[in-house]
C-alpha cells in the first residue's frame, strides 16, 4: 500500500496485473480476495464498487489478468492505494505493472504464455513410449505395449541414433511391461547388433526385486585390441528428494532365463565348430552351451558375468576373438554399432 492525496471531482484510474500458482486456494469466508482499491481510515472502502476483485476459487487468474477501476472522490481525501491478497490462502500470487494516475490506464498487451508441451509418444519396436532425453540418457517414462502375443519388443535404434545411450525405465513403465508379458510372454530389448530376451519369470524377478527406483540398463559395444566387447550393466536407480542417489546392482534373474543373441558371421575358411562361448569367472573360462546359425550366436546367460565368443585356440593360431562383457545389475543403456541387426525369433 502507498498513501496518496486525492482531489475532489478529479477522476483517478487504477490498474494492476496478477496471476496465481496452480495450487493457489483461498478461504472464501468473510472478506477475502485479490485485487486493487483505495482505503480510507476507519476501514477499507473500494471506489467504486466495480473495481475488480477476485473472491472465489472458481475464477482465479492462473494466467496474467488485469484488475482495474476508476473513481472520482466527492471531497478531498487521503487514502491508501492498495494491491492486495486478503484473507487466508495457500499458494503464490504475482503482481506486475501497478498503475495509479489521472490519465486512463495505458494499454498493455501481455504475451500469451507458452502452452505446456503435450506428452508425445514415439514408436519403439512393437510399443509406443513416452521418453525424456538428456545428452546420452533416455528415460522411458511410460509405455503403451502392443496388444498381441504377450510380447514387448523394444527397438532402441527407433528412439536414438547415439553410439551410446544410458536407458532408464520408470517403475510405472516396467509395471506395464510386466502386465503385458503375463505368465508366458517375453521382453526383448533390441540394440541393433545384439538383443537380450527376458522370459516372463525374469521380468517378474526384476519387478519383485525392485522397490521404487527406475531400472537402468547400460549397454555398450566397442572394439579393443582387435576384439569386439559388449558391456551391459543393470541396476535399480534410486534418487531421493535432495538429489542423493544410489545404484543397486542385479546379479541374477532367479528362475528366469535371459538369452543373448549376437550378430556373428563365421569368417570364411572356418566353421561354427571352431568357435565357443565362455563365461569368465574366478576359475578362468567356463564353456557355455551356444549355437551358431544364420549369422547369430545364441546362448542363455547362466548368471551375470562377462561372456566371450572365441576362436578355438586348440585348432588355430588365429587371434580373432569377440569379448562380450555382460555385467547386469539394474540399468538399461544402449549402444548402436552399424552392424547386422538382430531381432527375436
Amino acid at each position: 500500500s502507498q498513501e496518496f492525496t486525492f482531489k475532489a471531482g478529479k477522476t483517478y484510474y487504477v490498474s494492476v496485473w496478477a496471476k496465481v500458482s496452480e495450487d493457489f486456494a483461498m478461504n472464501t469466508s468473510g472478506f477475502n480476495g485479490i485485487g486493487i482499491g483505495i482505503g480510507t481510515g476507519g476501514g477499507w472502502e473500494i471506489y467504486p464498487a466495480g473495481c475488480s476483485i477476485v473472491n472465489s476459487n472458481d475464477n482465479l487468474p492462473y494466467k496474467w489478468t488485469q484488475f482495474k477501476g476508476e473513481f472520482t472522490p466527492e471531497a478531498d481525501m487521503t487514502g491508501l492505494f492498495s494491491i492486495f491478497c486478503w484473507g487466508k490462502a495457500a499458494g503464490q500470487v504475482w503482481f506486475d505493472d501497478a498503475y495509479l494516475g489521472t490519465d486512463p490506464v495505458p494499454e498493455i498487451e501481455y504475451p500469451e504464455e507458452p502452452e505446456e508441451p503435450e506428452d508425445k509418444y514415439v514408436a519403439c519396436g512393437n510399443a509406443e513410449v513416452l521418453i525424456i532425453t538428456e545428452e546420452d540418457v533416455i528415460v522411458i517414462e511410460d509405455i503403451i505395449p502392443a496388444e498381441a502375443d504377450n510380447t514387448v519388443n523394444l527397438c532402441i535404434p527407433d528412439i536414438t541414433d547415439n553410439d551410446y545411450t544410458d536407458l532408464f525405465v520408470s517403475q510405472d513403465a516396467f509395471e506395464k511391461i510386466l502386465e503385458a508379458v503375463g505368465e508366458d510372454g517375453t521382453l526383448t530389448i533390441d540394440y541393433g547388433p545384439f538383443c537380450l530376451v527376458f522370459d516372463a519369470k525374469a521380468v517378474e524377478y526384476i519387478w519383485n526385486s525392485t522397490d521404487e527406483g527406475d531400472i537402468d540398463i547400460d549397454a555398450m559395444l566397442y572394439e579393443e585390441d582387435g576384439e569386439v566387447c559388449l558391456d551391459i550393466d543393470i541396476y535399480e536407480y534410486i534418487e531421493d528428494d535432495e538429489g542423493n542417489y544410489e545404484y543397486l546392482p542385479f546379479h541374477e534373474f532367479g528362475e528366469g532365463t535371459v538369452t543373448a543373441k549376437i550378430a556373428f558371421e563365421i569368417p570364411e575358411g572356418t566353421s561354427a565348430d571352431d568357435y565357443k562361448v565362455f563365461v569368465l569367472s574366478g576359475d578362468g573360462r567356463i564353456p557355455v552351451e551356444a549355437t551358431f546359425a544364420d549369422g547369430i550366436c545364441e546362448f542363455d546367460l547362466p548368471h551375470l558375468s562377462t561372456f566371450v565368443i572365441a576362436y578355438n585356440p586348440q585348432t588355430s593360431d588365429a587371434s580373432f576373438a569377440i569379448a562380450i562383457a555382460i555385467v547386469m545389475t539394474f540399468c538399461l543403456a544402449v549402444v548402436v554399432i552399424k552392424r547386422k541387426r538382430v531381432t527375436s525369433k
